[in-house]
């Protein structure tokens, strides 16, 4: 499968051997920025210009979590080796871990000066970096 996230809000889910869309999902109420697949390919993670990640259901396309915390556009998502955390990187110059089974918001990095334009993981998952538009990685 292949998964897009639009400017519109939506994300597809397309298969890759016929080009058909599988599954539509919606409930971003702006574009999506940035699409991320879980470890065991059961949950999709999208991120939005309107400040949210989401969490869905890969299978049926259901809305599992809805996390709000950036009070501006998340630019960049990524899903910890084992699937136990998101962090989120946005507009507003913030990093945010979150768990992914209850949705809590475990802690915020307020350390750039500009857009958090990219964020990841180790391998490992034990160290996370983000990258800004304030030329710093941390």
């Amino acid at each position: 499968h292949i998964i897009s996230g639009s400017y519109d809000g939506s994300l597809q889910v397309w298969d890759l051997s016929t080009g058909a869309e599988i599954l539509q999902l919606n409930g971003h109420t702006s574009g999506v920025s940035s699409v991320a697949l879980s470890p065991n390919c059961r949950h999709i993670i999208s991120g939005s210009y309107d400040g949210s990640v989401h969490m869905w259901d890969s299978s049926s396309g259901a809305e599992i979590l809805q996390l709000n915390g950036h009070t501006s556009g998340v630019s960049s998502i990524a899903l910890s080796p084992d699937g136990r955390h998101i962090i989120s990187g946005s507009y507003d110059k913030s990093v945010h871990m979150w768990d992914s089974s209850s949705g809590a918001d475990l802690w915020q990095l307020n350390g750039h000066f500009s857009t958090v334009t990219s964020v990841a993981f180790s391998s490992n998952g034990t160290c996370i970096v983000s990258g800004s538009g304030d030329k710093s990685i941390q």
